[in-house]
Protein backbone atom coordinates (compact mmCIF):
# COMPACT_ATOMS: atom_id res chain seq x y z
CA UNK A 1 0.00 0.00 0.00
CA UNK A 2 2.87 2.37 0.81
CA UNK A 3 4.46 1.79 -2.59
CA UNK A 4 1.18 2.50 -4.35
CA UNK A 5 0.65 5.73 -2.41
CA UNK A 6 4.21 6.84 -3.10
CA UNK A 7 3.65 6.23 -6.81
CA UNK A 8 0.46 8.30 -6.74
CA UNK A 9 2.23 11.17 -4.96
CA UNK A 10 4.92 11.11 -7.66
CA UNK A 11 2.35 11.16 -10.45
CA UNK A 12 0.51 14.00 -8.74
CA UNK A 13 3.72 16.03 -8.40
CA UNK A 14 4.56 15.50 -12.07
CA UNK A 15 1.04 16.57 -13.07
CA UNK A 16 1.24 19.68 -10.89
CA UNK A 17 4.74 20.95 -11.63
CA UNK A 18 5.95 19.10 -14.72
CA UNK A 19 9.46 17.76 -15.23
CA UNK A 20 12.60 19.05 -16.91
CA UNK A 21 13.34 16.58 -19.71
CA UNK A 22 17.05 17.39 -19.60
CA UNK A 23 17.47 16.80 -15.86
CA UNK A 24 14.95 14.29 -14.54
CA UNK A 25 15.61 10.64 -13.81
CA UNK A 26 14.18 7.66 -15.66
CA UNK A 27 11.90 6.96 -12.69
CA UNK A 28 10.38 10.44 -12.96
CA UNK A 29 10.00 10.20 -16.76
CA UNK A 30 8.00 7.01 -16.27
CA UNK A 31 5.39 8.99 -14.31
CA UNK A 32 4.56 11.24 -17.29
CA UNK A 33 1.40 10.05 -19.07
CA UNK A 34 2.31 8.22 -22.28
CA UNK A 35 6.06 8.12 -21.63
CA UNK A 36 6.37 5.15 -19.27
CA UNK A 37 8.02 2.89 -21.86
CA UNK A 38 9.84 5.62 -23.77
CA UNK A 39 11.97 6.89 -20.88
CA UNK A 40 15.26 5.29 -22.02
CA UNK A 41 14.84 6.73 -25.53
CA UNK A 42 14.16 10.19 -24.10
CA UNK A 43 17.25 10.10 -21.92
CA UNK A 44 19.39 8.92 -24.83
CA UNK A 45 18.14 11.82 -27.00
CA UNK A 46 19.25 14.52 -24.52
CA UNK A 47 19.80 17.45 -24.62
CA UNK A 48 16.34 18.67 -25.57
CA UNK A 49 15.85 22.13 -27.05
CA UNK A 50 12.05 22.21 -27.44
CA UNK A 51 9.07 19.99 -26.70
CA UNK A 52 8.23 19.60 -30.38
CA UNK A 53 11.42 17.51 -30.72
CA UNK A 54 9.61 14.74 -28.82
CA UNK A 55 7.83 13.93 -32.08
CA UNK A 56 11.17 12.68 -33.48
CA UNK A 57 11.21 9.79 -30.99
CA UNK A 58 10.12 6.49 -32.58
CA UNK A 59 6.93 5.31 -30.91
CA UNK A 60 5.83 8.77 -29.81
CA UNK A 61 3.11 10.00 -32.15
CA UNK A 62 0.89 13.08 -32.17
CA UNK A 63 -1.67 11.63 -29.74
CA UNK A 64 0.97 10.71 -27.16
CA UNK A 65 2.57 14.11 -27.65
CA UNK A 66 -0.73 15.81 -26.84
CA UNK A 67 -1.03 13.73 -23.66
CA UNK A 68 2.49 14.35 -22.38
CA UNK A 69 3.63 17.76 -23.66
CA UNK A 70 1.94 19.76 -20.90
CA UNK A 71 3.96 17.88 -18.27
CA UNK A 72 7.31 18.33 -20.03
CA UNK A 73 9.54 21.31 -19.33
CA UNK A 74 12.84 22.22 -20.91
CA UNK A 75 14.89 24.53 -18.74
CA UNK A 76 16.38 27.32 -20.85
CA UNK A 77 14.92 25.69 -23.96
CA UNK A 78 13.05 27.40 -26.74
Amino acid sequence: ELEQRLHLVGVSAVATVGVDLNACSLEILEKIPGLAKLGPKLIKARPWKQRADLLKIPGLGPDTFQNCAAFCRIHEGM
